[in-house]
């Protein structure tokens, strides 16, 4: 949204609580997507606590402080973007016994099926990713379930996902960070990033007039025959079915 409204004109401030404008995605990728905010205009905070909020006739008043930075930002209007939540007050879900987690999402098995046998759900309800592709993959796999098939497991840290800024952002799989903190050893970032030249940017970007852009791939060092090779493990296995 912050980068909708600038490209309208309006002048923009984005808070946020999280340390990255994109807290899900990249660190390095966040870190390009601020500085193009701010090359904008768009004054950023991150790791923002927010205090002081007044609202008056014709403007809001708020302090921020970020870091050791401390504001005071007074704006027309505030946009609050705090997250969604499932939708699934009075369906009766709780008359017909299904359960929820901890988050107050559907809790489904890797057949998308509830705690009651013949109910499934698919979708935001189900919990995240919320994302569409995902959900029509969901549906896909209760549509091969009822009809007795063997039907594929949905690996949720591998769905693809994407921001729309400028510039934009796509990503798919782990981040560097959270592959660190799942245990995983990973390649020196120099190995596994490359800056795509003018003219690649240009063939792949043309139609967004983007002149440079970055590709970023996650990798494991993994020992053969004495040696250190990247790549998949030789036991690894794409999309498995699902077990009756």
């Amino acid at each position: 949204m912050p980068d909708v409204f600038n490209a309208f004109g309006s002048e923009v401030t984005l808070v946020e609580v999280a340390p990255n404008v994109l807290p899900v995605e990249d660190a390095d990728c966040s870190k390009e997507v601020e500085r193009s905010f701010k090359k904008r205009g768009i004054k950023v905070f991150t790791a923002a606590k927010i205090g002081n909020v007044k609202v008056g006739k014709n403007s809001v008043t708020m302090t921020i402080e970020s870091g050791s930075e401390k504001a005071q930002v007074e704006a027309e209007r505030v946009l609050v973007a705090a997250g969604r939540a499932p939708n699934i007050e009075n369906i009766g879900l709780k008359e017909a016994g299904v359960q929820l987690t901890d988050r107050g999402f559907i809790k489904i098995d890797k057949k998308m099926q509830t705690s009651v046998p013949g109910i499934y759900a698919i979708g935001d309800v189900a919990g995240p990713p919320m994302l569409a592709h995902k959900g029509e993959r969901e549906g896909a796999i209760v549509a091969e379930v009822i009809a007795g098939h063997h039907a594929q497991v949905l690996d949720y840290s591998n769905v693809p996902g994407a921001t729309y800024c400028h510039p934009e952002v796509a990503f798919s799989g782990l981040t560097e960070q959270t592959a660190i903190d799942r245990g995983h050893e990973i390649l020196a970032d120099a190995e596994r990033r490359v800056d795509l030249g003018l003219d690649l940017a240009r063939d792949l970007l043309v139609l967004v007039e983007v002149a440079l852009g970055v590709v970023a791939a996650l990798a494991e060092p993994l020992v053969a025959v004495g040696e250190e090779r990247a790549g998949l493990r030789d036991d690894a296995v794409l999309d498995p079915e699902v077990e009756d």
